[in-house]
């Protein structure tokens, strides 16, 4: 890998503050809906500063008032931390799950073991450290703060960099509506997101449309029926094959990647 430092745009002199606000000017930067340019070259991008600023962030010294307690982390290197594993095997998983939301996360967590001295409790610190990150990123429902962590553990940060944007213009609330919007807006991490999460049944149709037919561009037509189901006809009218039906607009706009505004009512039949 080249120089995390190069890569991230970051002086070598620069402490752990400086190498946040870089970290979060550049991943604004190189969000793939705002990116003028490829979208798939704004999304290796991101995996690029990611895996430079963890890199980074492993090498500082953490960020401690108490220069003694700062000293005595400095010493606990991966040979110690793999000792300690070996009397508490669960800290290693723990600490894994935390490494892959934010080296930073798995520093803390390590700090609050040593000093503390309460391995017993392992687990309850670790999902405090996780309960806080999530909702200084993406607010106070729980369901939300789940989806969140899970695109950036999957490594979809354009995604998750979406949801707390999203949640910051709408503020807590409205979980059906943010999700519904951010999976036609990403619809290549909204699903494998969504499915880890068991919340995949979250999409429904939009409330603005009304059963009917519709046009998707110039090539498929679709019927939005009464019970909230979709099926897919060809320009002729004829069914497709059965995998090509969907439970939802919102799911097949996901799928297939397309937009709101490329629908066109042709009959409507019905209230929404």
């Amino acid at each position: 890998m080249k120089d995390p430092y190069s890569i991230l745009g970051a002086p070598e002199e620069a402490d752990q503050d400086l190498i946040d606000s870089i970290y979060m000017a550049s991943i604004k930067a190189f969000h793939p809906e705002t990116f003028k340019g490829d979208p798939a070259f704004a999304r290796a991008r991101l995996g690029e500063l990611t895996e430079a600023y963890n890199q980074i962030c492993r090498t500082l010294p953490p960020n401690d008032s108490d220069t003694l307690i700062g000293n005595r982390l400095d010493a606990i290197s991966a040979e110690h931390w793999a000792r300690l594993c070996q009397f508490f095997p669960d800290l290693h998983d723990l600490d894994e799950e935390l490494t892959l939301l934010c080296v930073r996360l798995s520093e803390k967590f390590r700090r609050r073991l040593v000093t503390r001295k309460d391995f017993g409790h392992a687990k309850e610190i670790q999902k405090s450290i996780k309960h806080d990150f999530g909702v200084e990123l993406f607010g106070k429902d729980a369901r939300l703060r789940t989806v969140g962590l899970t695109a950036i553990k999957q490594g979809r940060h354009g995604f998750a960099i979406a949801i707390t944007e999203t949640n910051d213009l709408l503020g807590d609330g409205y979980f059906d509506r943010k999700i519904s919007r951010l999976a036609m807006e990403h619809p290549e991490d909204a699903l494998p997101v969504l499915r880890e999460c068991g919340l995949e049944d979250v999409l429904s149709t939009p409330h603005d449309f009304r059963p009917g037919l519709y046009s998707l561009g110039n090539v498929a037509r679709l019927r939005l029926l009464v019970d909230n189901g979709v099926a897919v006809f060809n320009e002729r009218g004829k069914d497709l094959n059965p995998y090509l039906r969907f439970r939802s607009l919102a799911h097949l706009l996901v799928y297939y990647g397309q937009t709101l505004d490329r629908l066109r009512a042709i009959e409507i039949t019905g209230d929404p």
